[in-house]
This record gives C-alpha cells, sequence and structure tokens, in this order.
C-alpha cells in the first residue's frame, strides 16, 4: 500500500498514539467535514473511547464535496441526523485493519478481493497498483490516499470518495429528501448505545475472501465448511461456554424476550432440518428453491445446523424479476449462494443468541457456510441479522427443533455482498 509523506509523519509521531481517531480527525483540516459530521451525530463520542478499537475509511473534504449537489446539505440538517449516521457507519469497522493485513490477506485472496466489514454491511478491496481501491456497494470504487494513521484507539485511512451504503439512493437526497431520509431512518439506529454504543474489537479476521459457495454446500466436508464451522463454533463456544450454569427459569425468560409469532412451531426432534421446513407451510417457497438449488441433502445430513429460514411472505417481497432470476435453471449456483448465505454451520438456540449479541457489546458476527458473514443485533426485544449490504431481516419465530439442527424464521431474504 502507498502512503504520503504525511502519512509517514502521523503514524511514527508520538502524538499520534496518545490521542483517538476522533482527536487525530479534528486536527486534520482536510477532515473538517467528516469531523463536522461526526459532531452532528453524536459519533464522535465512540470514536473518542480510548478503550475501543475501530478503522475509520476516512472521506475527505473533496470526497463529501464531490456528492451530487445538495446531498451533503440534506444530511447536515440536524432533523436529518439518524439518516447521516447510517451513511457514517459504513465508513467504520470495530475491527483494527492496517495496511499490511489488507495487503496481507488480498494477496491470500484466490480472487484477489476481500469483504472487510464495517458497522452497516461489507465492502469490497482489493489492490491495484499498489494502492488498496475500496468499491461500495453502489459499485462506486474509492482509493486509499492515506494509510494507517495510527490513533490510540485504531487506525484511520483517508479516502478519496464517500462510500455508499446499498439501500442509498444518493441522487434522491439531492432532489427529493423526504423519501430518501425516511429510508434510511427506517434502519439507522436512534443513539449510540445501539449498534455503536460499546463496541470493541469482536472479530479476529478483516473480511473473508470470496469462496467457491457452490463447492462449500455440495460438499460438507469441503475446506470452506469446515473453516465456517470452526469459525463459528470457536466464537459460539466462548460465549455459550460461561453461561451454561444459568438456570432453566433465566434461559427461558431470555428466550421469551424475543419477538416471535409463535414459539417452537412446528419442531420435530426425529426430523431434519428438511423435513421439518417441507412439513411446514409457511417454508414452501423455501423448501422449493433448496430442491431447485440442490441443497436438500445437506438439510438431511448428520450435521448440525442452524437455518434463518425467510417466510413465503419475505420470498414474495422479493422484485419478480429478481425471483424469476433466481429461479432459472441456469443461474442454480447463483441460488446455492444466496441459500447458503442462511445456514450456519452449528446449532444455536434462540437464548444463546441473545446471550452472544450481549457478550459482545450488542454486535456479533455470524459466519455462514457460503464463506460470508452476517451481523446479529438487538432492536428492542427483536434479533435483527444485517446482510452484506446492510439489509435487515427480523426474527420472527425461534427454535423450530430438528433432529439436525434449528430453524429461527425471518421476515427477510439476506444477500451477501457479492
Amino acid at each position: 500500500m502507498t502512503n504520503s509523506g504525511s502519512t509517514d509523519d502521523m503514524s511514527q509521531s508520538n502524538m499520534g498514539d496518545a490521542q483517538t481517531i476522533a482527536q487525530l480527525a479534528a486536527e486534520n483540516p482536510d477532515l473538517s467535514i467528516l469531523v463536522k459530521a461526526l459532531k452532528a451525530t453524536g459519533y464522535d463520542q465512540p470514536l473518542s473511547d480510548a478503550s475501543a478499537s475501530f478503522t475509520v475509511f476516512a472521506p475527505t473534504n473533496a470526497a463529501f464535496e464531490a456528492l451530487p449537489a445538495g446531498v451533503l446539505d440534506n444530511l447536515m440538517k440536524p432533523e436529518n441526523a439518524n439518516s447521516l449516521k447510517y451513511l457514517l457507519m459504513y465508513h467504520v469497522s470495530p475491527n483494527l485493519v492496517r495496511a499490511s493485513d489488507i495487503a496481507t490477506k488480498v494477496a491470500d485472496a484466490d480472487n484477489g478481493q476481500i469483504s472487510p466489514q464495517t458497522l452497516h454491511g461489507d465492502l469490497t478491496v482489493t489492490e491495484q497498483n499498489g494502492k488498496v481501491m475500496i468499491k461500495d456497494a453502489a459499485g462506486r470504487t474509492a482509493t486509499v490516499t492515506q494509510a494507517d494513521i495510527v490513533a490510540s484507539n485504531g487506525v484511520v485511512h483517508v479516502i478519496d470518495k464517500v462510500l455508499v451504503p446499498g439501500n442509498v439512493d444518493v441522487a434522491s437526497l439531492a432532489t427529493d429528501s423526504d423519501m430518501a431520509m425516511q429510508a434510511m431512518e427506517k434502519d439507522a439506529k436512534d443513539s449510540s448505545e445501539g449498534l455503536w454504543g460499546d463496541v470493541k474489537e469482536t472479530g479476529k479476521e478483516v473480511g473473508n475472501a470470496i469462496g467457491n459457495a457452490a463447492d462449500a454446500v455440495a460438499n460438507t466436508a469441503s475446506s470452506a465448511y469446515k473453516g465456517a464451522k470452526e469459525e463459528v463454533k470457536e466464537t459460539y463456544n466462548e460465549v455459550t461456554t460461561s453461561d451454561r450454569d444459568m438456570d432453566e427459569d433465566a434461559m427461558n425468560t431470555t428466550t421469551s424476550t424475543m419477538n416471535r409469532s409463535t414459539a417452537n412451531t412446528g419442531s420435530a426432534p426425529d426430523a431434519t432440518i428438511a423435513e421439518v421446513a417441507s412439513s411446514n407451510s409457511n417454508f414452501s417457497k423455501l423448501v422449493t428453491a433448496a430442491k431447485s438449488a440442490d441443497l436438500v441433502n445437506l438439510l438431511n445430513s448428520n450435521g448440525e445446523f442452524t437455518v434463518f429460514a425467510p417466510t413465503n411472505a419475505a420470498f414474495d417481497a422479493l422484485p419478480d424479476s429478481t425471483s424469476n432470476m433466481l429461479m432459472q435453471a441456469g443461474n442454480q449456483d447463483m441460488l446455492k449462494t444466496l441459500l447458503s448465505y442462511h445456514v450456519i454451520a452449528s446449532k444455536i438456540s434462540a437464548a444463546d443468541l441473545m446471550k452472544a449479541i450481549e457478550k459482545s457489546n450488542g454486535y456479533f458476527r455470524i459466519q455462514t457456510i457460503s464463506g460470508s458473514s452476517l451481523i446479529a443485533s438487538m432492536d428492542g426485544d427483536n434479533v435483527i441479522l444485517t446482510d452484506g449490504n446492510g439489509e435487515y431481516a427480523t426474527v420472527t419465530d425461534t427454535d423450530i427443533e430438528a433432529s439436525n439442527g434449528i430453524i429461527h424464521a425471518i421476515d427477510g431474504v439476506l444477500t451477501p455482498r457479492n
């Protein structure tokens, strides 16, 4: 990765190591708009927490000014503070990601790219001619112009474009801000105690190289499957081991706090996940898709799985063009990758998932067998899953038991970043 002279100076100075990200940004005149935005949303406070560990991809003033006319002005209005938070979250990773980490992982990735997670979806990172390139969900590519500005609570990489999450229409913000702002605020959290709060470093990896999802699903003994299983169990066991002495009443109380339509609907401990889903009329479209994607054998196998199962209503909410494309015979691999993104290679009950979220400071990373991961968080009493594009699904029914795992129903179809 290419660094400018000023980056080297800041990285090597004692001043940088002693100051927080918020303090360093405040002293950089090229980041004054970012600093103003952070203060407007209150997110200068989390980045001032010396005990935290963040990576910030920091757009310069020129990057903000390059947005379509009117967008920046609308975002900076006090009444749109939540919408601005939503955009800023897409520039922050809760992990420490140095330039050398990025270069190493990109070099090791089979396809030359990695997908580091932010607090609102995944990015796509590549390296070209010694420069790190970051592609957002909208297909815009930003270049890291200054790397490894080291702070006491993380690192800053300066970038030359504002990164845009997949469900944000930047152009509409300039012309009809009300509709765009309402859509953004639906997903944005209302305070820094939520998804930000005391978020600390919760993952061991910068991102996941996009593997061959079809092979991972078709062969449950494949390295991709094993890697997913090991990573899930490592984190899951760490969270749950200390809680095994929790009495049954406490566990039942924890489980009941989740808002779900019908608890344990359709459980059949002697039937496989595929059989349980087939007997539940709410999952008929999922079952049809699983058959088309050749996933039924996996969900009938002797493994141990958790399936976040989109209901028929969730599939109905997809655009007709998307549904038709996924069900075409020539798109079996695409459908298989999508459905694999809803399967975890370990059994995780509702109570344990909620406990994992709590112990991870409200932000729990879940590895799927597709090779990509989800983020689980709480919104009141509801468990929310965030996919690689920053879209949300709510868990509506939990702990549907099967002989080889467990099903949790969700109200949306999740999609991986790529």
